[in-house]
């Protein structure tokens, strides 16, 4: 489809569709993400987010596209430990025509040329080899883009947004990442948080994505109760997308109309307890949260019980 400066973009590559009403949830930790994403989709700032794979990075670098004023311009992504060293070159910064054997005719531009007047994405930045980092950093600081095999320096204006599930503090200490790089994109930085940090979310999210895949399979199924419950007991060390996997199988396995315990031993790995019992549920989130250090004033208030209810589960357990 036309896109700014009559460029022909193809809308999946470069006009993102999430904003921040798609990062479903209420949990604070969701709430603390959103009110840190306003703030930094009004500067032109580099953004750095952090956070373990699945939890939705990329949705969240496009709802920060869509809120700032490079909103009109293209949202360019681009995964950095997709491509073999000499190909990742390429895509990024563009080729010269004749530069190697079957180079198109007219050479290629980059993702930064793509990203003109927009935002350019760069996911999975610590994968990046460590020969590139040298040129991107160049180019971060140059605000221009030469292509492999040419000469001439292309003025680029693009906003930078990239993500990791790595340390990067640790990758610097064991030379596999630029500390120059780093500090140059770790202006502004958001954490995703896990799944299992965001109590509350999953029913929610569970409810969100079954609505949705009613639609996509022209279906009407719902949930038994003890299903959202386990679910909501799980670790899901796969984040928001094996959640959202793991339903979209279970509608598609499921016979009848509701979504039963059964049905999910059928999908996980993890056999529930066909009595999925509210107090086993309740047992497993104390336990859960006690790991994650919090008080047990804390964890009262999380589950909604009181003091003395959290007092005699943990007699029961020794929690």
């Amino acid at each position: 489809m036309p896109g700014p400066c009559g460029k022909n973009y193809k809308k999946r590559d470069w006009w993102p569709g999430y904003t921040l009403d798609d990062i479903v949830g209420r949990s604070l930790a969701v709430r603390k993400v959103k009110r840190e994403a306003l703030k930094y989709a009004g500067t032109r700032s580099t953004v750095l987010i952090t956070g373990e794979s699945g939890t939705g990075k990329e949705m969240l670098a496009q709802a920060i596209h869509n809120l700032s004023d490079r909103r009109h311009g293209p949202f360019v992504a681009i995964n950095c430990g997709a491509f073999t060293e000499s190909l990742l070159e390429s895509e990024i910064f563009g080729y010269e025509e004749g530069t190697f054997t079957g180079a198109r005719k007219g050479g290629k531009a980059g993702v930064f040329e793509l990203a003109d007047g927009g935002t350019l994405f760069l996911d999975e930045i610590g994968d990046m080899p460590y020969v590139l980092q040298n040129r991107l950093l160049r180019v971060l600081q140059e605000k221009a883009v030469m292509r492999v095999g040419g000469s001439k320096v292309i003025p680029v204006d693009v906003r930078i947004i990239a993500a990791t599930n790595q340390k990067l503090e640790q990758a610097v200490e064991e030379k596999k990442f630029r500390l120059d790089l780093f500090y140059r994109l770790d202006v502004l930085r958001i954490r995703m948080p896990a799944l299992r940090e965001r109590t509350g979310d999953i029913p929610l999210l569970s409810r969100v994505f079954l609505a949705s895949l009613n639609q996509k399979y022209k279906t009407e199924k719902s949930f038994a109760p003890e299903v959202l419950r386990f679910l909501n007991s799980q670790e899901w060390p796969g984040n928001v997308r094996q959640l959202m996997n793991t339903i979209e199988r279970m509608v598609l396995l499921s016979d009848g109309y509701t979504i039963t315990l059964q049905n999910v031993q059928g999908v996980l790995d993890v056999v529930p307890d066909k009595e999925a019992s509210e107090e086993h549920i309740t047992l497993n989130k104390i336990r859960k949260l006690s790991k994650e250090g919090k008080t047990y004033s804390q964890i009262a208030s999380i589950l909604g019980i009181s003091r003395s209810t959290l007092w005699r589960f943990r007699q029961k357990e020794k929690i």
